[in-house]
């Protein structure tokens, strides 16, 4: 279940990032590099904040105006945790839907976090699809003989390469949740001074945890984005979207 509700959260920030580019083109930034990084911000502060849901969602925000000391819960177990406190005993409140950090736990769910991702690449690539699919007539069209076709095929190599990256990044980050929610859970108790001082020397937050556990995935997909970014601005200044891009690949090569 926790994979299931990280890929509602991934969903969300892909959302976010194709909205937040739309009304950007919308408001008149048509440089694509530029837009796509405030894209790319807004989509990471999405998946921060679906977070902040998930933990308001399973009960774990709760303790921060807690004084009880307690133990964190073993969520390599599974079972709920607790710990003596000045008033006897107190017992972690179960996630929403009866989920587990463990991975055992969890996989049972992973079929339905696929087809979530699978819903999500749908709804990702919409905007592409259209664009890829007269591309691709116009590579049949022209693949017929030697010349010709070639930066149309160059632009759909690394359309290809950033759908990859960025499912591929949505896909680790699913199957990594247990891990990641839990560093999160661990922050809010340490916040709230529910987890002993011995059990970590600094007191991080809970965004820091999640940044720790996801800067990679979203440091790969922003660089593959803006390479693609850079590249298209350089190529075919005159695009300022995915469609005009192929549109204009597709031209040059005609002129061929």
């Amino acid at each position: 279940m926790v994979r299931f509700h990280m890929s509602l959260i991934v969903a969300g920030s892909l959302g976010t990032a194709i909205i937040a580019n739309k009304l950007l083109l919308v408001a008149g930034l048509e440089t694509m590099w530029l837009r796509y990084l405030w894209a790319m911000v807004a989509s990471y502060l999405a998946f921060l904040a679906g977070i902040k849901c998930w933990l308001l969602y399973a009960g774990y925000d709760w303790p921060r105006k807690s004084n009880l000391d307690v133990d964190l819960p073993d969520f390599s177990g599974g079972g709920s945790g607790g710990g003596a406190g000045p008033s006897g005993s107190c017992e972690l409140p179960p996630m929403g839907g009866g989920g587990e950090f463990s991975g055992a736990g969890a996989s049972g769910d992973f079929g339905e976090a696929g087809n979530a991702l699978a819903d999500t690449a749908g709804n990702v690539a919409s905007g592409l699809g259209d664009a890829v699919s007269k591309a691709g007539g116009a590579v049949g069209d022209l693949g017929g003989g030697d010349e010709g076709g070639c930066a149309l095929v160059l632009a759909l190599i690394l359309i290809a390469v950033v759908l990859a990256a960025i499912f591929g990044s949505a896909a680790y980050i699913v199957f990594n949740a247990p891990s990641i929610l839990a560093e999160a859970v661990f922050e809010v108790l340490l916040a709230g001074g529910l987890v002993r001082a011995s059990r970590r020397a600094e007191d991080a937050s809970w965004v820091e945890g999640v940044f720790r556990a996801t800067w990679a995935p979203f440091a790969l997909i922003l660089f593959v984005v803006m390479g693609f970014a850079v590249w298209a601005h350089a190529a075919y200044p005159q695009a300022h979207t995915v469609s005009q891009l192929m549109e204009q690949a597709r031209q040059a090569d005609e002129k061929k």
